[in-house]
């Protein structure tokens, strides 16, 4: 790199010129290269930023009000014809009567129902290619030894230290379907098994990870079944899903003695040497002790065994966790209302079950499945056939049992939340809950759901899942109530941005602002 040297002039005079030429040349060069970091940054961000953030760089108002709209503060707490005021962020003003701040971007919130920002709780991640995976471990000639059991450093599908914010891709249009729902906030998990790693908690302003990180660590997760088989893989344990149980079982034993041989080492530094740094050993620790809240997922398919083998390796264990699962494990209300556990529970329901020959049809069109057939021995024309009546009955009722299941658990006191995983499409998200609510969820149930309860469970209530001042300003604007079919998403505010969606045309807007009468000529 060029560096510059002042010259020494042949008297003070010359060296004087000399020193102020040099002097300008510098500060021009610092000026260049200032303005050459700012327009990298800039378009460094811009990469991260979600495709429809259209917001100026230059000045925009730090203070948004929105005005005259019905404010449910909280489950079952309204404000009708209320004002909220979110400066820099964060919620300064809530209340029938509220003073808005000169130079403040004022949303007209007449016929408007404003929410806590919905939490999206144990979203699928999508980890960045080269992720860190678990430790292969030493080599096994199977060939030449015969082993009597698992070696300590079989570490398969354990990456419990894995930190899914560092390594989870951020992709635009994954943030930006999520605003168009009302998702201001994304709960991410790695569902991998056997120890997928710890969660992290973003926000979906769409800016860059140092500014939409909330938490990161705080919730690890795991799940009893064992790792996918990948090239050589099939030779190495776990490989069944009771080796992956006594595999987790053992990891955890590990942790514990890792953590006794610490102890002992530290009171007696003379008489036992301490263990050497192990990062899955110390992350096991960390769930055995509390610092971390373990997060068991059943994932949504699989029943009632699946919850229960889940919950026995709880109770075995002595572990506090919270519980992913699925509709289908309905029939065990009973247990995990004794567990007293909180419950995120997948948005798995799907469609109402069709039986006519044209929904048949039409399935089998989407879902590439073959459907029953029967050939016409006179044409050789083939002819849909509609399943027998009870078996339509029985698979009604079944689905009717898991729209209830979200319902019956709230209804016992069970604190639920909602994730993503299952949906066929994030647009599905509010339709999804809307279905509960039509079996038995109420209303106010589903909202404390995606917002106070999902804070609850996620540690963040301090920030997040009510409207109070100190909150942060993750606000969600419907045009009518959650329940009504017809609600639409019309504002989301998150992290001092503001997004409009299904903007109402001119003639159809009742608040739209006339334009202004041309007083002084073309």
């Amino acid at each position: 790199m060029a560096r510059f040297v002042r010259p020494r002039g042949r008297s003070g005079q010359t060296g004087a010129k000399s020193r102020g030429w040099v002097t300008s040349a510098r500060w021009g060069l610092f000026a260049v290269l200032a303005l050459w970091g700012l327009f990298y940054a800039a378009s460094g961000e811009a990469e991260d930023l979600a495709p429809d953030t259209t917001h100026p760089t230059g000045f925009r108002p730090s203070t948004v009000a929105i005005q005259g709209a019905k404010l449910v503060t909280a489950p079952g707490q309204v404000i009708d014809g209320g004002t909220i005021v979110i400066r820099d962020g964060i919620i300064v003003a809530v209340g029938k009567e509220v003073a808005i701040p000169a130079g403040a971007e004022v949303i007209p919130g007449a016929g408007l129902v404003v929410y806590a920002g919905f939490i999206d709780v144990a979203c699928e991640a999508k980890l960045q290619p080269g992720s860190p995976g678990p430790d292969a471990g030493r080599p096994v000639l199977f060939n030449e030894n015969l082993l009597a059991a698992t070696r300590a450093d079989n570490r398969r599908g354990m990456t419990p230290e894995l930190k899914v914010g560092e390594h989870a891709q951020r992709d635009a249009e994954f943030q930006a379907a999520r605003r168009k729902v009302g998702i201001t906030d994304v709960h991410l998990v790695h569902f991998a098994p056997v120890a997928g790693g710890q969660t992290a908690l973003v926000t979906m302003s769409g800016l860059p990870a140092r500014e939409s990180v909330l938490w990161s660590g705080g919730m690890s997760s795991f799940m009893l079944a064992h790792p996918p088989e990948h090239g050589e893989s099939h030779l190495s344990y776990p490989l069944t899903l009771m080796g992956a149980t006594a595999h987790l079982r053992q990891a955890f034993l590990d942790a514990a003695h890792y953590r006794e041989q610490l102890t002992l080492a530290e009171k007696f530094p003379t008489q036992i040497s301490p263990p050497h740094e192990d990062p899955v050993l110390i992350a096991l620790d960390d769930v055995l002790r509390k610092e971390t809240t373990p997060l068991l997922l059943v994932t949504p398919q699989p029943g009632r065994d699946e919850l229960d083998r889940a919950l026995d390796f709880k109770a075995e264990l002595g572990l506090a966790p919270a519980l992913f699962t699925g509709t289908e494990p309905f029939t065990a209300i009973d247990r995990i209302v004794a567990e007293d556990m909180d419950v995120i529970l997948s948005l798995d329901l799907g469609e109402k079950p069709k039986f006519t020959v044209k929904d048949l049809r039409d399935q089998a069109k989407e879902k590439d499945k073959e459907r029953e057939q029967k050939v016409s021995s006179v044409d050789g024309l083939r002819v849909e056939v509609e399943p027998p009546q009870r078996s339509q009955d029985d698979r009604l009722q079944h689905w009717k049992q898991r729209a209830a299941f979200p319902g019956k658990l709230a209804a016992a006191k069970v604190r639920i939340a909602f994730s993503s995983k299952g949906l066929k499409q994030p647009g599905d998200w509010l339709d999804q809950v809307r279905l509960h609510i039509e079996h038995g969820l109420t209303e106010e149930q589903a909202v404390a759901a995606l917002t106070r309860d999902a804070a609850e469970i996620l540690g963040v209530e301090g920030q997040l899942g009510t409207l109070e001042s100190g909150q942060r300003g993750h606000v969600v604007v419907l045009s009518s109530t959650l329940a009504d079919k017809g609600a639409k998403v019309r504002y989301l505010l998150v992290d001092g941005l503001t997004y409009e969606f299904n903007k109402p045309k001119a003639k159809d807007d009742k608040n739209a602002v006339p334009p202004a009468a041309q007083l002084t000529g073309p």
